[in-house]
């Protein structure tokens, strides 16, 4: 597969304009670099990050060329597979806006969202850990996964799911959804394009 991967470390934070901690809206930057790459020649455009999937909408009507859509391709997989509940750990962007309980829904699954306390232990993976480079608080992680855990699915931050994918709780592990796994079987020519913090 022949990938093109523009990555903006200067896009404003999702989250932070999501949640209103930021006037500065990502959209703008999106749609210029989704633009640039179909300059460049691309025919799919994909973003691995739910939280950008909040202006998914928004960009497909900016542009004119396919735009894959991980948290749809994720609620067909675990459609597919028979899940009817879903434990989604995100961004409070994305948990805030409902982003993934549009999709799951729409594939007849209820989503299940940490509560706070839960919640705050995700956004400090993310934030504190895996977007400085540092290596993920499995306490924190396995606490709000354990949380979860009777959902049957977990579906784990886009940033931390490759990295966590191999942990070893078995029983965490094996059901945990890798968005990657799901995502780049079915589509044999992507163009990502991934926004760091």
């Amino acid at each position: 597969i022949d990938i093109v991967i523009n990555s903006r470390a200067t896009t404003p934070d999702r989250t932070a304009y999501i949640m209103g901690k930021s006037s500065e809206n990502p959209l703008r930057i999106m749609v210029e670099d989704s633009k640039r790459l179909k300059e460049y020649g691309v025919t799919l455009l994909a973003i691995p990050c739910n939280t950008a999937h909040y202006f998914y909408d928004m960009l497909t009507d900016a542009i004119d060329i396919p735009f894959l859509n991980i948290m749809d391709e994720t609620a067909s997989y675990l459609e597919s597979k028979g899940i009817k509940k879903s434990g989604v750990m995100a961004t409070e962007g994305t948990v805030t806006s409902k982003t993934y309980h549009r999709y799951l829904e729409a594939h007849g699954i209820e989503c299940v969202v940490p509560d706070e306390e839960h919640q705050k232990l995700i956004t400090e993976v993310i934030y504190d850990n895996i977007k400085m480079g540092k290596p993920a608080d499995m306490e924190k992680f396995m606490k709000a996964a354990n949380y979860l855990l009777e959902n049957g699915v977990i579906v784990p931050p886009c940033k931390v799911g490759d990295k966590l994918y191999a942990i070893s709780d078995s029983r965490i592990s094996e059901c945990m959804c890798n968005l990657f796994h799901i995502v780049l079987p079915v589509h044999k020519s992507v163009c990502t394009f991934y926004y760091p913090p």
